[in-house]
């Protein structure tokens, strides 16, 4: 019998073990990228993945989560950056990393040169969207410095994965690692997200699921809810969710008289989310800027019809006049406009949440995601890469 040669034993070996990946998070709050890496993290296939986290922030609620999912999670942060630091790169040396995935800015500017430092590993920089300096002006000076820090360490990243079409041209246009950008749309898992029954209300419900902060614009949906209700136009309003602008938005639906038709459901789980649109007519999402926003998707695989601001993130998902209306950011009366022929036509509302549904299930399927991420992590872990 031939004797396999040691090249070919040896790449046996290299395919057989387990690829180690590390994922780098910046904060532990609930958001749509750190719920897409608890997915990653329970979900990639165990006999072929070993995927660990690292969170640069005390442990909270995604902490749990990862626990609870038997994930290894190592939450390093609460004692400055200094040392935050110091205790990435013990995990790092310590797990024998094949690829390490930070998401951000300030978290992958950080790890790309532990990881360079520190590792063999192949790095990947996930980019969420078009606002990397995390500001609503791209062309601040905060902005402006990101990019180009950004230009100059490119070299440090093997691969840049970017979940929407819009975070992919704005590394391309910054002349940021090109040959080296991948889009990944996020995915949702349709079978958990199923179109639930319906009996319409005689007030039309109208959602919105974000955290509250200034890009999420909660402050134009009550806004364009006023000048609705004003006009005689039926509909509730409920917001899910918890962050610093809660007492703004609040309170402006006192001023604007409206709290009677505004209600606050506070954070809410996968579970309650489900519950929430099962009961919605409309979905609405007012922001100024998204990476991808999983709000958007949950809401479309569940079958609603969506009212949304055009800009990156949100263009990936909803196309207007077939899965939803989209209308321009930081405008009340254009997302008025949007409502309300929603909530006028509700033949049309369901014939448009039908098409998102089958949108998703055709584009933005969560089995899809991980398969992408799966390929691409094996590809960094064998060595190869695109320059």
């Amino acid at each position: 019998m031939a004797q396999k040669s040691s090249d070919e034993t040896s790449a046996g070996s290299q395919r057989a073990r387990r690829v180690r990946v590390l994922q780098i998070l910046t904060c532990d709050g609930i958001g749509g990228t750190e719920l897409m890496v608890v997915k990653l993290a329970s979900a990639l296939a165990r006999d072929r993945f070993d995927v660990h986290v690292a969170l640069l922030a005390p442990g909270g609620p995604i902490t749990q989560r990862l626990r609870a999912a038997g994930v290894a999670v190592w939450p390093l942060g609460g004692r400055g950056w200094a040392i935050t630091a110091w205790r990435l790169g013990q995990v790092l040396r310590r797990g024998r990393y094949d690829v390490v995935h930070a998401y951000g800015f300030k978290g992958p500017f950080l790890a790309r040169f532990l990881v360079r430092a520190l590792t063999r590993a192949r790095f990947v920089s996930g980019v969420q969207g078009l606002h990397p300096a995390e500001v609503e002006d791209m062309r601040s000076f905060k902005s402006r410095l990101v990019l180009t820090l950004e230009r100059l360490t490119s070299r440090l990243v093997d691969v840049y994965d970017a979940n929407s079409e819009g975070a992919a041209h704005l590394l391309d246009a910054h002349g940021i690692a090109p040959g080296r950008i991948r889009y990944i749309p996020n995915g949702i898992a349709t079978a958990e997200w199923g179109v639930p029954d319906h009996v319409p209300a005689d007030v039309p419900l109208v959602a919105c699921v974000a955290r509250f902060i200034s890009r999420k614009r909660q402050h134009d949906l009550v806004l364009a809810a006023s000048k609705l209700l004003a006009e005689g136009v039926a509909l509730r309003l409920v917001f899910a969710g918890e962050g610093p602008t809660l007492g703004q938005v609040r309170a402006a639906a006192d001023d604007l008289g409206i709290a009677e038709h505004v209600r606050f459901a506070g954070p809410l789980d996968s579970a309650g989310v489900r519950a929430l649109l099962a009961e919605t007519d409309v979905y609405c999402q007012p922001s100024l800027w998204e990476g991808m926003p999983a709000t958007v998707l949950e809401a479309m695989a569940c079958g609603r019809a969506v009212v949304a601001t055009r800009v990156n993130g949100i263009e990936d998902l909803v196309r207007d006049g077939e899965t939803g209306w989209l209308v321009p950011p930081c405008e009340p009366a254009a997302l008025a406009q949007g409502l309300r022929e929603a909530l006028a036509d509700p033949d049309r509302r369901r014939a448009l949440g039908a098409a998102g549904r089958q949108r998703v299930e055709r584009e933005f399927r969560e089995d899809r995601m991980l398969a992408i991420k799966g390929e691409l992590y094996s590809e960094l872990a064998l060595g190869t890469r695109e320059r």
